[in-house]
């Protein structure tokens, strides 16, 4: 038998006691957390780790870069778009010179 404090009055009372023997406050007694279910919680959380892990490893091998096709514009060349070649660094510079 282990003596705890009356979170009311201060005072020590068993860890048994229904309630405080001096100010009657009641003591809130908490199950404790069964064997079963303490694995049935711990299998779930390694559970969503592995998942996590597994998402994370599959999306970095199947990587793949992107391709974008920049659609062609409906505007008149002028002279400094018509010299340049339809690649990735002059579509850039064609969609900010506008």
């Amino acid at each position: 038998m282990a003596l705890v404090q009356c979170v009311e009055c201060g005072r020590e009372i068993s860890d048994q006691a229904i309630a405080c023997p001096q100010c009657g406050y009641p003591r809130r007694r908490t199950a404790p957390m069964s064997r079963g279910i303490k694995i049935l919680l711990g299998a779930c959380v390694m559970l969503l780790v592995a998942m996590f892990v597994f998402a994370f490893v599959a999306a970095w091998m199947l990587r793949k870069p992107i391709d974008i096709d920049l659609p062609q514009s409906s505007f008149p060349s002028t002279s400094s778009q018509a010299d340049c070649l339809p690649h990735h660094a002059c579509a850039t510079t064609q969609l900010a010179s506008r």
